[in-house]
């Protein structure tokens, strides 16, 4: 590891130990994509929680995604919506369009298409790129169980 990518490891780790939120995602992102420390899932999962207990929306969504995916841990789908909604409350735009995939597939969720709009509704007045897509699609899918 070159010096300098040493010291910002270490004043990430320095100001999540000092309680700064923010270095908890930061810290979390480093182990997970392994940039400037080995990729440690668990590191990433520990500090990705405490971001998210912190109240720092981006690390729930993170923390949603590694229930969905099991990296680090059991995957666990139900705790993963539950994450997902809270945020999406909050106003996480990546966790409304999440959310709204959830529902539209019924994955962790029952299928709702009247709920999957709503969020990719938010998602898109936050302009979230891929929500217009995904709102077209519904509507699409709604139209074709009409004809059929």
């Amino acid at each position: 590891m070159e010096p300098d990518a040493r010291k910002a490891v270490v004043l990430y780790q320095t100001a999540a130990k000092k309680g700064f939120t923010p270095a908890y995602y930061h810290l979390a992102q480093l182990y997970e994509n392994g940039i400037w420390v080995d990729p440690d899932d668990k590191a990433a999962l520990k500090w990705y929680r405490k971001g998210a207990s912190a109240g720092h929306m981006k690390a729930q969504h993170m923390l949603a995604w590694y229930h969905v995916k099991g990296w680090g841990r059991r995957r666990n789908i139900k705790r993963a919506a539950e994450l997902f909604h809270e945020a999406a409350l909050a106003g996480e735009v990546n966790c409304m369009y999440d959310l709204g995939r959830m529902y539209h597939k019924g994955v962790g969720l029952p299928q709702d298409m009247g709920k999957a709009m709503t969020w990719f509704q938010e998602a898109d007045k936050l302009k979230h790129e891929d929500a217009p897509a995904a709102i077209f699609k519904c509507v699409l899918q709604l139209i074709l169980s009409l004809l059929c």
